[in-house]
């Protein structure tokens, strides 16, 4: 899950470029909600392509400049397997909600980059790395 919410907050930062002032991006009490779909897969010559996707709504809400509170909100993933188009992702898969990752947890930053992470305690490793 850390890549995952990293490689979603480089997207969110970098899709909003800081101005000639280097003002913060986003603005402090407001919330803002990113749909998030992620698909990986392989395939190995002479064989079946296998692979995850994700989606969920990540819902940010800004505390204060460098200080985000954040929540992957109604999460679900599924596997691929199965003959694929590289170029085209399968329209008819079957999602399961993800249990246990929809806690809040913090996000510090300082312009573009993610400082830390501040994850529940609850959250098992395997949890978190999802």
């Amino acid at each position: 899950m850390k890549l995952l919410v990293l490689t979603a907050i480089v997207a969110v930062v970098a899709s909003n470029p800081l101005t000639g002032n280097a003002k913060w991006p986003w603005q402090v009490g407001k919330e803002y909600v990113y749909d998030v779909n992620t698909y990986t897969w392989t395939k190995f010559e002479n064989s079946n392509s296998n692979g995850n996707a994700f989606k969920s709504q990540f819902v940010i809400r800004v505390l204060a400049p460098g200080h985000l509170q954040a929540k992957l909100q109604n999460p679900t993933q599924t596997q691929i397997q199965g003959v694929l188009d590289i170029n085209k992702v399968p329209s008819d898969l079957k999602y399961q909600p993800v249990p246990k990752i929809d806690e809040v947890f913090e996000i510090f930053v300082d312009g573009g980059r993610v400082l830390s992470l501040k994850v529940p305690s609850s959250l098992s490793s395997a949890d978190v790395n999802i």
